[in-house]
């Protein structure tokens, strides 16, 4: 049988548990959201790039490198 203070010390145990895989969830999400707006800042980094070099060349590509 087990007393009710060891009940009481499991409980609150298996709540900070509990609360952490909450925290990590969230944390996962938040990680999983701040890649994709990463993501979609690079694109528009790289879309802005192309419009900046055919602003200066008046190409739609950069030259290529001379090998």
């Amino acid at each position: 049988m087990v007393a009710p203070g060891e009940r009481a010390m499991f409980r609150g145990v298996y709540d900070l548990c509990v609360a952490e895989m909450q925290l990590n969830r969230d944390l996962a999400a938040s990680l999983v959201l701040a890649a994709s707006a990463l993501a979609q800042i690079a694109e528009l980094a790289a879309e802005i790039a192309q419009l900046v070099i055919f602003a200066v060349t008046g190409r739609r590509r950069p030259a290529r490198a001379v090998q």
